[in-house]
Order: structure tokens, then sequence, then C-alpha cells
């Protein structure tokens, strides 16, 4: 299926916005209009993307240097991947809380893999580091200090999003 879609090509992560680019410009062009962005989609301010008033690395818990050089310096992009990050990521706890819940260490492992990528385009560390963890409870199928580490995780997650809250 993704083979006819047109899909021959691929990204391993972790990746540099260069080769993003090249797979990208080697898309035909008519793809990439049928794939463009609905108008009038919602985005993070400006301020965020360009660093307008960024406050040092004590101050808060995002590199916004590696934010940037990760989105190519791409402004726009910077923005799209903070408003998903504020979307999703509350979302992705409940499902990491969920698997929590269920002892489902499939879920577990996914949607903490998925915080900690989401958490690692912002260099915020210490929720990648939680997200590690509880991504290495779930391969392991070990849930003895699962609900210690998810308080962790929400805890640094929530400084995140107020980090990025007052970036907006």
């Amino acid at each position: 299926v993704c083979l006819a879609a047109g899909m021959d090509d691929y990204i391993s992560k972790p990746f540099e916005p260069e080769s993003l680019y090249r797979v990208v410009a080697s898309v035909p062009a008519n793809v990439l209009a049928a794939s463009a962005p609905v108008a009038g989609k919602a985005t993070a301010p400006a301020v965020v993307a360009t660093g307008a008033v960024e406050p040092s690395a004590d101050e808060c818990l995002i590199d916004w240097a590696l934010a940037r050089k990760n989105t190519g310096h791409d402004a726009k992009l910077l923005e799209e991947i903070v408003r998903i990050f504020v979307e999703e990521g509350p979302h992705t706890l409940i499902e990491i809380r969920h698997a929590i819940e269920t002892a489902d260490a499939a879920l577990l492992r996914r949607a903490a893999h998925t915080m900690k990528g989401s958490a690692a385009i912002f260099g915020a560390l210490p929720v990648v580091d939680a997200a590690l963890r509880l991504e290495m409870m779930g391969r392991e199928n070990n849930f003895s200090t699962a609900a210690a580490a998810l308080e962790r995780l929400e805890s640094r997650t929530a400084e995140l999003l107020q980090a990025v809250g007052q970036q907006t």
C-alpha cells in the first residue's frame, strides 16, 4: 500500500533536518500539494520560534537553540511542533497512565517512546529521562515502580508545558 502511494523512501530516527529536506524535495509537487496544510489551523505564536523573549537555560528546561536547530531554523515548523506537543502531550500522559493501570507493557513502551521523542525536539532532558524510564519499564514488562515514574513524568511534563506556555 505504501509503495503504491509513492512512499519509496524513509528517514530513520533520529534524523537531521537536511535528511528530511532531501527526502521531501524528492516528492513530486502534486503529492505535496495534496497534503498541504488546511488554511485557518491554529498555530503557536511566533515568539516561540523566534525566541524573542527567551529565558536562560537555567530558567526553563527547554533548549530553544536545539529546538530551532532540530527544525532547520524553520519558525513555522517549530510553531507547529509546539502546538502539537501542547495538544497531544496531555493525551499521551493519559495513555501512559492507562497503560500502567491495565499493565499493558506494549502501550506503555509505545506511549512513553512518543513522549520521549516529542520532548527531545525541545532538548527537555528531564522529560526525556522520565519518559525513557517508563519506556524501559514497558519494554521489560516491569511495573513495580511505574506509578512513581509516572508521577515524575507528569511533573516534568507539566513544567515543560508551563515553559512552552510562557513563550506563547
